[in-house]
């Protein structure tokens, strides 16, 4: 029998549900929560992006992410799901 996994997710939860060709019925397996993914931009961050040295040049300049503390935050828990999914797979 061959299994197919289903994920219903956002930022902050996700349910992960299993079925096969033969069975049409999804079977729950497991939920996750993500809490941080229903922060705001700024409770996410805890202070000013940091101030690098241009070096000879005259100025500084800011340092940010090339991505949001909300981006970042989605990467880390689909990071997770992915984990976790590998490691069922490799059962």
């Amino acid at each position: 029998m061959t299994k197919q996994w289903v994920i219903v997710a956002n930022s902050a939860d996700a349910r992960v549900f299993e079925t096969n060709l033969v069975m049409s019925r999804l079977r729950f397996i497991k939920e996750f929560k993500h809490p941080n993914g229903r922060l705001k931009e700024q409770n996410i961050e805890s202070d000013r992006h940091g101030i690098r040295s241009n070096g000879s040049q005259p100025g500084n300049s800011s340092m940010h992410s090339s991505v949001s503390a909300n981006e970042h935050e989605q990467l880390v828990f689909a990071k997770k799901l992915a984990e976790y999914l590998n490691k069922k797979a490799a059962k």
